[in-house]
């Protein structure tokens, strides 16, 4: 989260008896292609699930293992760093797409995903991201996607280093004159 306190599902009243979490370390602690994660749930649920799972999640490499209890550590602070550095790269990102004609954009509280409403430009979600692509270079994912709420959205990834997502930011700002005609003031 980039502010505020997080709160656990599991301490709402009653929660932690019918929840559920599954999760992993991929991208709370930038451990992408390791492919380690967890469940946490009550006691029945987990032996149901260690039925089901038995032959098919063993063997995690020791390695993987060990980088993992590091990173629950975190003795560096890097998760703290990572967020912050994170942080700085929303606010710079959301800012520059609020700068694009047609393009509108909230903050995300705490994901490195950007969600962009894109009504404004008189074009589909699915031709908006066609021309990012092809005439920019920017990848940005149709909102519908995600469901039918994601209509007139477009999902863009913040993990870029911040030249890169300036860069991305500049390449849209160029494509926009294509859809800049029929926005409305």
């Amino acid at each position: 989260m980039f502010s505020g306190e997080y709160e656990s599902t599991w301490s709402l009243p009653g929660m932690s008896a019918r929840t559920v979490v599954i999760d992993g370390f991929s991208k709370s602690f930038a451990m992408t292609g390791w492919r380690l994660g967890y469940a946490v749930a009550p006691k029945r649920v987990v032996d149901a699930m260690d039925l089901l799972v038995l032959n098919t999640f063993t063997c995690v490499a020791e390695y993987t293992q060990v980088a993992a209890i590091e990173a629950l550590l975190d003795s560096t602070h890097a998760v703290e760093a990572m967020v912050e550095e994170y942080r700085k790269r929303r606010d710079l990102f959301v800012a520059g797409l609020n700068g694009i004609p047609g393009f509108r954009c909230q903050s995300p509280g705490g994901a490195f995903y950007a969600w962009v409403n894109i009504a404004e430009t008189g074009l589909a979600a699915e031709e908006v991201a066609k021309l990012l692509l092809e005439e920019a270079g920017v990848a940005g994912i149709a909102g519908a996607a995600f469901g039918p709420r994601g209509t007139n959205y477009l999902r863009f990834s913040l993990v870029s280093a911040r030249h890169l997502l300036e860069e991305a930011l500049e390449r849209i700002q160029r494509v926009s004159t294509r859809w800049r005609a029929t926005v409305v003031p």
